[in-house]
C-alpha cells in the first residue's frame, strides 16, 4: 500500500485550485499539478483517481466553505425573503465562480441524483433556519427554486421573491 502524506492532499488541492483559476479546466492536467508539487504522477494518482475527482474536491471544499459562511451569519432578518436571498445570492456566487468548470468539463453530465439530492439537503438546513417551524416538503421546494434560478445566467431572484413570499405567508 502507498504512503499516503496528509499535507500532500491539501497541497495539491491548492495548487490545482490556483492552476484552474488562473488558467482554466482546460489547462488543469494532473501532471502539471504533480510536477508543481514536486511529485511523480503515480503519487498524484493515490489521491485522485481523475481530473475530475480533483475538480470536485476543489468545488466541494468551497461549496462546503460557503454553506459554513451562511451557517454562521445571524437569520435575524426584517423578512424571511431577505435571509431567503442571501442563500440565493451565496448558491450564486458559487456557480458564477464555477460556471467556467461546468462549461469545459464533463462534470455537468457526472452530477448525479445523489449529489443533487445533497445540495438540497444542505440548502433545506440553511432555508430551515429562515422558515423555522415550516414543512420539510415545503423548505426542500423552496431549495429546488433558489437553486433553479440561483444558476440561471441572469440574476432573477426579485422575479421569484413575490412567490416565495406567497409560499412562506
Amino acid at each position: 500500500m502507498p504512503k499516503l502524506i496528509d499535507n500532500l492532499k491539501e497541497e495539491y488541492i491548492n495548487k490545482a485550485k490556483f492552476i484552474l483559476m488562473s488558467n482554466g479546466y482546460k489547462a488543469l492536467t494532473l501532471r502539471k499539478v504533480a510536477k508543481e508539487c514536486g511529485v511523480a504522477l503515480g503519487t498524484l494518482y493515490n489521491y485522485f483517481k481523475s481530473k475530475d475527482e480533483l475538480v470536485a474536491h476543489i468545488m466541494l471544499a468551497d461549496w462546503m466553505s460557503s454553506v459554513d459562511k451562511v451557517n454562521t451569519m445571524s437569520f435575524e432578518c426584517k423578512e424571511e425573503t431577505e435571509c431567503l436571498e442571501t442563500i440565493y445570492r451565496m448558491i450564486r456566487e458559487f456557480s458564477n465562480k464555477y460556471q467556467f468548470v461546468f462549461r469545459e468539463s464533463s462534470l455537468v453530465n457526472s452530477i448525479s441524483n445523489e449529489r443533487h439530492s445533497m445540495l438540497v439537503s444542505q440548502t433545506s438546513e440553511l432555508v430551515n433556519k429562515v422558515l423555522k417551524n415550516k414543512d420539510e416538503k415545503l423548505q426542500a421546494f423552496i431549495s429546488e427554486i433558489l437553486i433553479s434560478y440561483a444558476v440561471r445566467e441572469v440574476d432573477e431572484y426579485k422575479n421569484i421573491e413575490q412567490y416565495l413570499m406567497l409560499l412562506i405567508k
